[in-house]
């Protein structure tokens, strides 16, 4: 007969097994290294909060004098301090536009904010210019050296009012005012605008003197067979050349013929035989007849017709 299935026992409490599966609400691995690290960084903003805006700082006031105004409130403003500017004033060291002082003093300990003043420089003060026209270069300069000026850029032009060296104006006028030590430029005279020399070539020297009074005449003198004694034959610039009044124009003059024949001068009175004689460039000498208190020309060496040389001396003899 087959063993019977075993009974259970009314008096003992079953078991019951229940399947593995998963935990609720288990934590992520690292989750407490984040939140550790963000607890850091918060205590990190809020310290450097504290510090920067909480916690008064100091600073050192930089050095900006003599910088331009533009650089110097960059530096204030680069340090934390904060910009004021103060009504300008001269100075012959510190050029226009650029810090002349400053407060608080470079080098002051200040708290981050602070106002720090800064008074820019007008340059130089404006002081009264003399007046140069009329002046020679040395006498300007002087002046200008008096009133605390230099003479700056010479700059010549032609004056038919001013004489040439004279100053006929300047950069400054006089009576004005301007910066201390500042350089004075001058326009300086070359004399008169040059005028066109006229043609005087055939003219009597007489007459070319005073066509040319405007310069100064300078003669030469040429033998010429065929212009006159005492014509131009030649000038020097040519004509219708700018020359300035004062400068030198040369005028050739002719002598006459080199050679010649000798007019006869019997009959003449002595004076006029003389002039005669040097009006053809000849050397003229006279002698009285012995005996004689006349004063007519009675004879001639050489004599009427002679062929002679310009500069040659012709004798006359008078009764």
């Amino acid at each position: 007969m087959p063993a019977s299935s075993p009974q259970p026992d009314p008096g003992r409490a079953q078991t019951v097994v229940i399947p593995r599966g998963k935990r609720a609400g288990r934590r992520r691995p690292g989750g407490w290294l984040i939140g550790s690290i963000l607890a850091v960084l918060a205590l990190a903003a809020a310290a450097w909060g504290a510090w920067t805006y909480v916690i008064p700082h100091s600073v050192d006031v930089p050095r900006v004098t003599g910088l331009s105004m533009a650089a110097a409130t960059a530096r204030i403003q680069d340090a934390d301090l904060t910009v004021s500017l103060a009504p300008g004033d001269y100075s012959l060291q510190v050029p226009e536009g650029h810090v002349l002082r400053i407060q608080p003093a470079t080098g002051a300990t200040v708290r981050t904010g602070t106002k720090v003043t800064l008074t820019p420089s007008l340059g130089p003060p404006l002081v009264p210019v003399p007046d140069l026209v009329g002046k020679t270069i040395p006498e300007a300069r002087d002046l200008l050296r008096k009133a605390h000026f230099t003479l700056g850029k010479r700059t010549p032009r032609f004056s038919d009012r001013f004489p040439q060296g004279r100053v006929i104006a300047q950069s400054e006028p006089g009576a004005g005012t301007a910066p201390q030590g500042s350089a004075i430029d001058v326009v300086v005279s070359k004399g008169p605008t040059p005028q066109p020399v006229p043609k005087v070539i055939g003219k009597s020297e007489e007459q070319a003197r005073s066509m040319l009074t405007a310069w100064v005449v300078k003669k030469e003198g040429a033998y010429s067979d065929s212009v006159p004694r005492g014509q131009v034959v030649a000038q020097d610039p040519d004509p219708r050349t700018r020359v300035q009044p004062g400068q030198a124009v040369t005028i050739v003059v002719s002598l006459g013929p080199k050679f010649f024949d000798v007019p006869n001068f019997v009959g003449m009175k002595k004076n006029a035989a003389i002039a005669a004689i040097q009006a053809l460039g000849l050397r003229a000498q006279w002698y009285p007849v012995p005996g004689s208190n006349g004063d007519t020309v009675v004879s001639q060496l050489p004599e009427g017709g002679t062929r002679v040389r310009a500069g040659s001396t012709v004798t006359i003899y008078v009764a």
